[in-house]
């Protein structure tokens, strides 16, 4: 079925945090055994975690093959002249190398797929291999073949340099994470990505999660906007972010309303400053008798009757606060000066 995917990067409840390779984990292995069929072969599987048309999912992509990149100390024309050679060569290397352990070897002998190479100065060059398994990049399997590979060609002691991995231990190693960040580098994977599938196939949920299955060649990106881009700074629903925090719906005003209040601010003389103070020091002191503390944070209980407290001596004549205590914008003068003494400053 066609579906729309858009990357998941808020966790949903019992599922781990994959660290750096979030939202995608890969893995060379099985299968679900639903999909799984008669012949059942190890596979590079990535899973992706996402929304499908909109609910949270989690898309296991096949025929995924992850970029190792090596800067190698060839000429470009030389090393892409023997393009179709190095990749056959090195196939052959690697299941020769698995000969006495055959249950290690691929089952169709295919460990890297396509090879490329771009110039990287004047006696270099950087090689791209896509590969089927990240445990084949090792010093002594697939590095090993490379260096013998060109070693064929007459460029003995030439550099192979190893430039897409994880530190670990002073160099890098390529792990199944560094695939992960290879599936995201190729589909453009960051917070706006919207991926189109045409086949998804859905398998029985997982702990209440969809689960589908797709071809990596039936996955197609959309062309990022600026509309779409500028849409995750906005907030849609209003008192989204204030119920998250503080755990409550605050007040929101429109634009209009603001400006009435910027135009009655800009009359306000000392004589509104002072009587806006005096009705605030009225009011903590109304705690401070009644045993409302802490009285600065409970102003909004102060004199409920209003007995000694009026709202009408605030500065816009409106209470600089909701009853509930949030703050109100519309009763909230500017701060007439900047405050330079040393503890403003700490």
């Amino acid at each position: 079925m066609p579906a729309v995917l858009t990357p998941r990067w808020l966790l949903l409840d019992g599922e781990e945090d994959n660290g750096a390779a979030n939202p995608a984990t890969f893995r060379f292995g099985y299968r679900d055994r639903e999909l799984a069929g008669k012949s059942t072969r190890q596979e590079p599987i990535v899973a992706l975690r996402c929304h499908v048309d909109g609910a949270p999912a989690v898309v296991h992509v096949l025929g995924f093959r992850p970029t190792v990149a090596y800067r190698v100390g060839v000429r470009h024309a030389r090393l892409c002249a023997e393009m179709g050679r190095l990749k056959a060569d090195l196939n052959a290397s690697l299941h020769a190398r698995f000969a006495a352990r055959p249950e290690l070897a691929a089952p169709d002998a295919v460990y890297v797929v396509e090879c490329r190479c771009e110039p990287a100065g004047d006696d270099a060059s950087t090689l791209s291999l896509r590969i089927c398994r990240p445990s084949d990049v090792r010093p002594y399997y697939l590095t090993a073949a490379l260096t013998r590979f060109l070693s064929g060609l007459g460029a003995d002691g030439c550099e192979v340099k190893l430039l897409s991995g994880e530190p670990s231990y002073g160099r890098l190693q390529y792990t199944d994470v560094t695939a992960a960040v290879s599936f995201k580098e190729a589909f453009g994977i960051r917070y706006d990505t919207v991926l189109h599938a045409e086949d998804l196939i859905p398998r029985p949920d997982a702990n209440g999660t969809a689960v589908y299955y797709v071809q990596a060649k039936d996955l197609a990106v959309e062309p990022a906007t600026r509309e779409r881009t500028l849409a995750f700074f906005s907030n849609t629903v209003r008192g989204t972010f204030d119920k998250k925090v503080f755990d409550r719906e605050c007040k929101s005003y429109s634009a209009e309303a603001m400006a009435e209040r910027d135009r009655q601010q800009a009359l306000l003389d000392d004589a509104a400053y002072a009587r806006h103070a005096q009705e605030y020091l009225l009011r903590i002191v109304w705690n401070l008798r009644h045993g409302v503390t802490p009285a600065h944070q409970k102003i909004h209980l102060a004199d409920p009757g209003r007995v000694e407290a009026s709202d009408a001596r605030f500065a816009f004549g409106v209470a600089p606060f909701h009853v509930d205590g949030t703050p109100n914008p519309l009763g909230i003068p500017d701060n007439r000066g900047i405050e330079t003494h040393s503890h403003a400053l700490d």
